[in-house]
């Protein structure tokens, strides 16, 4: 997870509350990414250093997320509501920065 969002790593500036929120909404991301693809450099480590086939493994499989296949329409409307949520962002971001 740190790999993969290096603000986990960094001291935030940000109220306890909002830091508790962010680091469950980068958990779904983590989890969203393993599901739909994870094919990225930070899953190939995660495989290396837990799918070695380990017996201490053993007791993971309840805690791991598998992959699972997706039709194009999904993907697409994926793709659709990430879009939709950028464009929000970026209108909202814009908007105070302006003001």
């Amino acid at each position: 997870m740190k790999n993969r969002f290096p603000i986990l790593i960094k001291k935030l500036a940000y109220p306890f509350a909002v830091q508790v929120q962010l680091v469950r909404a980068l958990c779904c991301l983590h989890n969203i990414i393993r599901i739909i693809g994870g094919d990225d450099i930070f899953d190939e480590k995660w495989n290396e250093n837990y799918d070695d086939g380990n017996e201490d493994n053993d007791n993971m499989d309840d805690t791991r997320v598998s992959s699972k296949a997706i039709t194009t329409a999904q993907v697409n409307q994926a793709k659709a509501i990430r879009e939709n949520i950028a464009t929000k962002m970026w209108s909202q971001y814009i908007r105070h920065r302006d003001s």
